[in-house]
C-alpha cells in the first residue's frame, strides 16, 4: 500500500480509517475506503498573492496566507511579506516567506517566476537563499515607497541546508564570530 500524505489532517483521516482494521480484523468496507482514500490525493493549494485589484503603484507589508496547516507553523506578525503592485499591469512582485523572500513576478493567473540569485558551493551542497527554509538570514524591507519609485531591500546569506554560511572570514567578520558562538 503506497500512501501519499500531503498534510497532518490527511494522516489523521488515514489513522481513523486504519484503527478499525487493526482492532476488529480486516473489514472489507474499511479496506475499500482506505484504497479510495489513497487514490484521491488532495490538490495542492495555489501559492498566495496579494489582492487581485489594479490599484495605485506601490509596495505594502502584508501576511500572505497559504493554507492553515502551513501557516500555523510560522510565528510571524501581520507584516511578514512584501507585495509590490503596479497601476498599469495586473501582475505583482512578491517577497513571500514561503519562498525564502526570493522575489517573484506573479502574473494575474498565479504563475510565479523568479530570475535566480547568487549561490556558491563551499559547504555540503549548494549555499543559496533557497536553503534558508526558516528565513533565519533572509529578510525584506521597504526602503522607499512613493508614486514614482519603490525600493525594496532584500538580504540573504549564502547558507547550506544546515545553516552554515559559506566563505566566512573568521579574522575580519564580526558577524561570523557571533554566528559560530
Amino acid at each position: 500500500m503506497k500512501l501519499y500524505l500531503q498534510s497532518k489532517s490527511n494522516l489523521i483521516r488515514l489513522v481513523i480509517l486504519i484503527i478499525p482494521v487493526i482492532l476488529f480484523g480486516q473489514d472489507r468496507s474499511t479496506i475499500d475506503s482506505i484504497r479510495e482514500f489513497e487514490n484521491k490525493p488532495k490538490p495542492l493549494p495555489l501559492l498566495p498573492t496579494g489582492p487581485q485589484i489594479q490599484d495605485d503603484f506601490g509596495a505594502y507589508y502584508t501576511k500572505l496566507k497559504y493554507y492553515p496547516e502551513w501557516d500555523k507553523d510560522w510565528r510571524v506578525g501581520p507584516y511578514a511579506d512584501v507585495v509590490v503592485r503596479f497601476d498599469i499591469a495586473p501582475f505583482q512582485f512578491i517577497f513571500w516567506r514561503g519562498t525564502n523572500y526570493i522575489p517573484h513576478w506573479v502574473t494575474e493567473n498565479n504563475i510565479w517566476y523568479n530570475n535566480e540569485f547568487t549561490e556558491t558551493w563551499e559547504t555540503i551542497g549548494s549555499s543559496e537563499p533557497m536553503s534558508d527554509k526558516q528565513c533565519r538570514y533572509s529578510h525584506v524591507r521597504i526602503i522607499e515607497n512613493n508614486r514614482a519609485r519603490v525600493v525594496v531591500h532584500w538580504r540573504y546569506a549564502l547558507n547550506d541546508v544546515n545553516y552554515w554560511i559559506a566563505w566566512l572570514d573568521l579574522k575580519s567578520d564580526k558577524t561570523a564570530k557571533i554566528l559560530l558562538k
